[in-house]
């Protein structure tokens, strides 16, 4: 028991300058502002099940939409986590960063673990020094949110040390309940969650192979052959146990998995992700096609490598100033890596599986994270990398039992003044990155030094200032970026709505008409416009405005909405009605169609079937 309580001890001493932190961007509307947490009651306990991860719930069970443009998430064990953190604590930064802190060591003790079931305990102490102590972890311990990865990392690695240990002796009953509660915990974490599948399927191969090695290996030494039972698989002593009890190990993955589809179905929408909206801030391979995300996922290989080898630096927001090109070297290295790392997977198998399983690990997680399944929202985040730890802490186990590290005393010394200059540099920029969590203006900050010539983290960086106060600050950095990027409509676009929020109106128009410029299918610039016209009585132009955007995006909510704001304005609330009952029909929990709807019924009162009002 002695290492774990030093796990403990010694993260809590690396974070101790991380506790006091605010509530960090994500944080406040998923638990400092969700009524889910903040008043927890037995409606949100039971609803939070069966909503969405950007949907609150009130203690009278009413659902509320957070954010109505993301619907694809669904996380109910993060979210239970933080209603029971705040059921016991409070809402407090300090109280539940100290639960991902904690959850953190659990996750790097668990990972030991599994490594150690493989590979030895020295295996298992490397691989969970790893995780504790690598630079990554740092945003899912500032940032409460990224406690959905470090229950992914954790309920993965349960799972394959609980497989692993059934494999050794046999799935009994207590195994079983195990193997399905990590499952669960992974799944219903984050959608990331899912690689435990294609680990688990490659533990039980590597298992199968290990023994089918063993009984070769024993039948040549003792000259006798293995014996074959019908099943196909090999019968050993003390082993037969394990393949007969094996459906143990897939009904702890089949119950969890079925009950979290059903939830997912029940709760969001199928992933649905179109072309980004910002060209700065946005991801450019959302909305491509598989071949033109190619590039950019060949580019990510490289850079998810790179973070997980040498974390910096670490950036907040990595944004990509345009979709990755094959002219471009990150993507031939990235290639290079992928193709190294997956013959590395097989050529590992049958001598070093726990090398075998930790490439495994990282394909199965860049697989997720790569935008070539799905364009996901996101380009590119710290937190995304955080579950390949694991890939890089089983890889450091796997190196830790080669001979050759100890095999002479210069090769010993060697090895332990690596070991303690990476320990000394990680535990520097562990105390430096929670330094820079002091507040979601000083992690912009940190970007922009680190990036000072890209105008998407100006603009991160500005709107930031803007939402503190500090709007003459946050001028010279929009202005900044339209100089760093003058081709952006994204650009044109936060200056003009800068000047708009400060009642320069016709500047800011001016603005939206250089970013319409820049774009003329932007929704976002065309809707800001028509919204324009319509405050000026220009309605004509506002009509065309609002027709050019349908065009470009029939099913915005937003555009049809302004369209009923038209028909209101030029005394048409009959035609106005009619729109917003078509949008709520597609959309119910479109707030400002329903809103507008009641306002527009109490304005203007329809009679009944006998005709009086």
């Amino acid at each position: 028991m002695g290492w774990p309580i030093a796990l403990v001890i010694v993260v809590l001493a690396l974070y101790a300058n991380a506790l006091n932190n605010p509530f960090l961007s994500d944080d406040g509307p998923i638990i400092e502002r969700s009524p889910t947490i903040t008043t927890p009651s037995v409606a949100g306990l039971v609803g939070l099940w069966t909503t969405s991860y950007w949907q609150v719930i009130n203690p009278s069970g009413h659902t509320v939409w957070l954010n109505e443009d993301d619907r694809n998430l669904y996380r109910p064990i993060t979210i239970f986590s933080f209603w029971l953190n705040r059921w016991i604590a409070g809402v407090t930064p300090w109280a539940f960063r100290i639960v991902n802190v904690l959850l953190h060591a659990g996750a790097a003790w668990m990972l030991g673990c599994w490594c150690a079931a493989w590979a030895g305990p020295t295996a298992g102490i490397v691989a969970a020094w790893v995780v504790l102590l690598h630079p990554i972890a740092t945003d899912v311990i500032n940032r409460i949110v990224g406690r959905a990865d470090i229950f992914v990392l954790l309920g993965v690695a349960g799972f394959l040390a609980t497989q692993r240990r059934a494999q050794t002796s046999t799935w009994t009953w207590g195994r079983m309940g195990a193997a399905a509660l990590w499952t669960s915990v992974a799944l219903g974490a984050k959608e990331s969650g899912v690689i435990i599948f294609p680990l688990a399927a490659v533990q039980t191969w590597l298992a199968r192979l290990a023994r089918t090695e063993q009984v070769t290996t024993n039948a040549r030494d003792h000259g006798r052959e293995a014996t074959w039972q019908r099943s196909g698989e090999i019968s050993e002593p003390g082993g037969g146990e394990a393949p007969r009890r094996a459906w143990r190990g897939g009904v702890a993955l089949a119950v969890p998995a079925l009950a979290y589809a059903l939830g997912r179905t029940y709760a969001v929408q199928p992933p649905n992700y179109g072309r980004a909206i910002w060209d700065l801030t946005g991801n450019p391979l959302a909305g491509l096609s598989f071949w033109g995300r190619l590039p950019g996922a060949l580019s990510l290989a490289y850079r998810y490598v790179r973070l997980l080898v040498w974390p910096y630096p670490l950036l907040s927001f990595n944004l990509a100033p345009h979709a990755p090109r094959w002219s471009d070297p990150d993507v031939w290295v990235g290639m290079v890596l992928v193709m190294l790392i997956g013959i590395g997977a097989v050529v590992a198998a049958r001598r070093r599986p726990l090398s075998s399983l930790a490439t495994a690990w990282w394909l199965a997680s860049f697989a997720i994270v790569s935008q070539l399944l799905v364009p996901i929202g996101t380009y590119m985040e710290l937190r995304l990398a955080y579950p390949m730890i694991g890939a890089l802490a089983a890889a450091a186990a796997s190196v830790a039992g080669l001979r050759w590290w100890t095999s002479s005393r210069l090769a010993r010394i060697a090895t332990r003044a690596v070991v303690a200059v990476a320990a000394v540099t990680a535990v520097a920029l562990i105390l430096t990155r929670n330094v820079e969590s002091a507040s979601d203006i000083t992690l912009a900050e940190a970007d922009v030094r680190h990036q000072p010539g890209d105008a998407g983290q100006l603009i991160e960086l500005a709107g930031t200032y803007e939402g503190a106060g500090r709007s003459a600050e946050a001028e010279k950095l929009f202005i900044r970026a339209t100089e760093l990027a003058p081709a952006s409509s994204q650009a044109w676009y936060e200056l003009g709505a800068f000047h708009a929020a400060h009642g320069r109106r016709e500047l800011g128009k001016r603005m939206y008409e250089r970013a319409l410029a820049a774009n003329p299918s932007q929704t976002v610039v065309l809707l800001a416009l028509a919204t324009t016209a319509i405050d000026e009585g220009d309605l004509a132009t506002a009509e065309r405005l609002l027709t050019s955007a349908q065009q470009v995006d029939p099913d915005n909510p937003y555009v049809e909405y302004n369209l009923a704001v038209l028909d209101d304005t030029r005394r048409r609330p009959d035609a106005a009605m009619r729109r917003l009952e078509g949008i709520i029909a597609r959309r119910p929990d479109f707030r400002r169609a329903v809103d507008g709807l009641a306002a527009l019924k109490g304005a203007h009162p329809q009679p009944d079937d006998s005709g009086v009002h």
